[in-house]
């Protein structure tokens, strides 16, 4: 999964907008923007063209691509502001949030670094500079190597305007501390003193933000609410999102029980005018729907649905969109295993007495009717509909929706290895602790979950012959 065309197209264009680049200035080389963004040279090469098309690049054979783009200072200036006044909204709370995903997973970067990444990050932290301090993070999180993780991370600097507001709005920050303090990072992390390190990055994405924050606040205009843009997760920018997104959307009703037994689906018409798309969507849905198992096409009568845990048909491995969503299950479980505990201990703590006690019946009637083995996808969805922060239940949703392709395995008679005494385990204490407002101990069960089943769920999907690393 590498990022698409149309994200590094937006990166580069606010760059020269907010004239990170001004006319003139010479663009990295092909070779530098594909290790930066994890593209293929084709993908980066496709943009390069489509930017000299539209007027802001001058691409020759043979040289690197040059700015060629002009605007005036004034209309730099009322670009920038309204780019970031749109999204004021979610720019405060989306930079809290990124503390809460990516400080654990930075961490685990920092203990996969060798003697030559960490020579690599010194030469980021000798200037200090915010794209120095962006590309110090994007280097740490590669070394996890999950695509879904590092498309996360440029959706959130994108939407931030990160790293090309620096030469415009950063007034209070600080290269030189900054380059002293990724230099600390680094005699840290070769001493392996992984809590000291934890707690001084915590200390400086706080010190970091909120003089970021200082710097633009000045700047913001009221802008009205039908104007505002928000923190959109677009996952499936490559692919086709309206279609992926509407099998999710079926999964989700059959998991709340939206259909009853022997419910057919209305027509492809009907269907297209219920969800504002083309016949041709609805159709390669429904397809895809019969393929991952949760429908079943039956002449002269249509396409009948399964209802909530009755038996699947087995998933279709070899269908590319199948073997593909799986991967991204498999890399969302990931990105949960390093994330969960932080974003769980915030979603519990935003809780009333009374919402934990209700989250713990509810568990309870899972666990009475047999059915724990839904627990991971009920607390994801409670996550997703209830944590405290808008950017957080957009991440968890998106979350929530990849891990809806597992269903259909669990259902059709899929074994998980040791899968059910394990989310027994997990409804029991969850059920525990939130009754005892044990808040720290219910985040640190859901990761002690998340670690046993990620490893135990990327070998199934192996074993079935999904490709994870396409």
């Amino acid at each position: 999964m590498q990022l698409g065309s149309e994200m590094i197209y937006e990166y580069l264009k606010n760059c020269i907008r907010f004239q990170y680049y001004n006319y003139g200035d010479v663009l990295p080389s092909v070779e530098a923007l594909c290790s930066k963004f994890l593209a293929s040279d084709q993908t980066v090469k496709t943009v390069l063209r489509r930017m000299s098309k539209e007027g802001y690049l001058l691409t020759q054979k043979g040289r690197r691509a040059r700015v060629i783009y002009r605007q005036s200072d004034i209309q730099r200036d009322e670009y920038i502001t309204r780019y970031l006044s749109e999204r004021w909204t979610d720019f405060t709370e989306l930079i809290k949030v990124t503390e809460v995903v990516f400080r654990p997973i930075l961490l685990e970067g920092f203990k996969r670094v060798d003697k030559d990444g960490y020579t690599t990050l010194s030469c980021f932290a000798k200037q200090g500079d915010l794209d120095s301090l962006i590309q110090f993070y994007c280097f740490l999180i590669q070394k996890v190597n999950n695509p879904l993780i590092m498309n996360l991370f440029w959706e959130i600097a994108l939407f931030l305007g990160l790293p090309f507001l620096v030469k415009n709005t950063s007034g209070n920050y600080d290269a030189k501390a900054v380059a002293q303090s990724l230099q600390e990072f680094i005699y840290i992390g070769t001493l392996k003193q992984w809590e000291r390190l934890d707690a001084r990055l915590l200390a400086f994405w706080r010190n970091t933000t909120g003089s970021i924050i200082k710097s633009i606040e000045p700047y913001i205009l009221p802008i009205p609410p039908e104007e505002q843009v928000f923190f959109i997760w677009r996952i499936y920018r490559k692919h086709p999102q309206i279609c992926y997104s509407l099998v999710i959307h079926i999964m989700h009703e059959i998991f709340q029980g939206c259909y009853e037994k022997n419910h057919f689906l209305p027509s492809y018409d009907k269907m297209a005018k219920q969800y504002g798309v083309s016949v041709n969507t609805v159709r390669r849905t429904v397809q895809l729907l019969t393929q991952i198992g949760v429908a079943q096409s039956i002449n002269g009568k249509g396409t009948r649905i399964y209802s909530f845990g009755e038996q699947l048909n087995r998933p279709d491995f070899t269908v590319p969109a199948i073997q593909r969503n799986l991967a991204l299950l498999n890399r969302s479980f990931e990105l949960l295993m390093y994330s969960c505990e932080s974003a769980v201990y915030v979603f519990m703590s935003a809780l009333s007495r009374e919402e934990r006690l209700g989250l713990a019946e509810q568990l309870k009637v899972l666990s009475r009717s047999g059915r724990c083995g839904f627990t991971p996808w009920y607390l994801l969805l409670t996550f997703s509909k209830q944590a405290p922060t808008r950017c957080l239940r957009e991440i968890f949703s998106k979350i929530y929706g990849l891990s809806l392709w597992g269903y259909p395995l669990l259902v059709s008679g899929g074994e998980f290895p040791n899968f059910e005494s394990t989310v027994c385990r997990l409804t029991e204490l969850m059920v525990e602790y939130l009754e005892g407002d044990q808040i720290e101990q219910c985040a640190a069960v859901f990761k002690e979950y998340a670690v046993k089943e990620y490893p135990a769920t990327k070998n199934y999907l192996i074993s079935l012959g999904v490709e994870l690393d396409g």
